[in-house]
């Protein structure tokens, strides 16, 4: 076939290669891979009749179309920012809590170089990376001591494993919870070498279940937050209290996974079910953990609190070396930490503020826009109800303007707005495309809009 002598040799592409800017800048070896991918296919299409006539020149446009896409979809791989149209603030799937702008270009001029990670100033030393990080927590939370894992799981399997290994725990039925990612409490139990005693049932459990189940093989007394899901009805669960002075008893550790980390509780609206972190201490817990991408607003973490002799073991736990986080965690952490001593919100509370009446006039503006260029297509503005997600306040929803498009095939729009650069990513409800702009900064609307434009075309 006289197509296959037209196709250009290896050496001659990767020749022609280097006076492109965009191929370029990739390493030969990885060059030939592609391009030998790319000549494996047109060979085999050759011979299944493809490419008829094609010259030597039509065949170096066209392998070097392929070669874009191969090295678009490998700059498409990773982690990219992407415009939150759903309404569910600490999205799960989407990086949950998102973090200020300003503390992300600080991050850029403190960490490009070395830091103080592990070395003690004062005293020229080495230092703990846990020091910084654990005074300003103990500082802001009136805590004896703080200690950081790499998020609450294991947070919990350290706590349990250092404490409890060999033991029993006891803990409610009611709270043998399920996480994201099938993560199961009874399973993290298991694996840390603890063993779980359930005590009441799934709707009323009673501080004399705890009492009546305690052992010479008790160690510890478990309280779960159902951080996920809610019960109600029937239903009865002992206050924090009342199972502290039951462990203080017996001399049993009281240890609280409060998970979604609420620091204080004029952050959130008061009748939250939610634990407050900072009630909790105060009502002395032995130990208590939660994440740091929930509702305190920061990177993954597990962060744990309580009394300074039981946190010494825990950072004694040779897994201590597993779970420990990187430098760029403990700055981020440090950075929202100290936004609480200020009179200020941090950014997570401000979406959560946001009032109706002012998300309506964003919708109105770019619904407008949306009309004035397509005014065939059914778009309008109606009452819903944003959720703040990530395990936290179960069924507690927030009243939020939505942008509604009526469309046809709603998935296939969907799909086009995943695909825009940003990719844009919306609910579909009864047929049609949701916006909910709580979680779309003001920022990103001219985005929003153009990628809206592109995808309605």
């Amino acid at each position: 076939m006289k197509e296959l002598k037209e196709i250009p040799s290896i050496n001659n592409l990767l020749e022609s290669i280097k006076l492109i800017p965009e191929f370029s800048i990739y390493k030969r070896d990885f060059l030939k891979i592609w391009l030998n991918e790319i000549l494996e296919k047109i060979r085999a299409k050759i011979k299944d009749g493809y490419f008829k006539n094609y010259d030597r020149k039509k065949f170096k446009e066209y392998i070097f179309s392929q070669l874009s896409r191969k090295i678009e979809e490998i700059e498409n791989y990773g982690i990219k920012r992407v415009i939150n149209g759903t309404g569910v603030i600490i999205h799960t799937n989407l990086g949950r809590s998102p973090l200020n702008q300003k503390l992300l270009e600080k991050i850029s001029q403190t960490l490009y170089s070395y830091s103080n990670l592990e070395f003690d100033l004062k005293r020229g030393k080495r230092g703990h990376r846990d020091n910084n990080l654990s005074e300003i927590i103990k500082k802001l939370m009136i805590v004896e001591d703080a200690l950081v894992v790499n998020n609450n799981a294991a947070a919990v399997f350290l706590i349990l494993n250092t404490f409890a290994k060999g033991k029993e725990v006891l803990v409610s039925r009611s709270e043998l919870v399920e996480i994201g990612g099938s993560f199961r409490i009874p399973e993290i139990m298991k694996e840390s070498g603890a063993v779980l005693k359930e005590v009441g049932t799934t709707n009323k459990t009673k501080v004399e279940d705890y009492e009546e189940n305690i052992s010479e093989k008790t160690a510890m007394i478990l309280k779960v937050h159902r951080s996920n899901f809610y019960i109600s009805g029937f239903t009865h669960f002992p206050e924090t209290e009342e199972l502290i002075k039951v462990a203080r008893k017996h001399n049993l550790i009281f240890y609280e996974d409060a998970g979604s980390g609420l620091l204080f509780k004029d952050y959130l609206h008061n009748n939250t079910e939610e634990p407050i972190i900072s009630e909790e201490i105060k009502k002395g817990v032995d130990i208590i953990s939660f994440s740091g991408d929930k509702l305190m607003g920061g990177p993954q973490a597990g962060i744990i609190l309580g009394k300074e002799n039981l946190l010494k073991k825990l950072k004694k736990n040779q897994l201590m070396r597993i779970l420990r986080v990187d430098k760029i965690t403990y700055f981020l952490l440090s950075e929202v930490l100290k936004e609480y001593f200020k009179d200020d919100y941090p950014l997570l509370f401000k979406i959560i503020s946001q009032d109706y009446g002012s998300l309506e006039k964003r919708c109105r503006k770019i619904v407008r826009t949306i009309k004035k260029q397509f005014p065939s297509i059914p778009i309008s503005i109606e009452k819903s109800y944003s959720m703040i997600g990530g395990g936290s306040t179960p069924g507690e929803l927030i009243e939020s303007p939505n942008i509604v498009l009526a469309v046809e095939q709603p998935e296939k729009i969907a799909k086009k707005l995943r695909e825009n650069k940003p990719p844009i990513i919306v609910r579909i409800e009864k047929k049609a495309i949701k916006i909910d702009l709580r979680t779309v900064f003001p920022i990103e609307e001219k985005e929003l809009v153009i990628g809206l434009k592109n995808t309605l075309e």
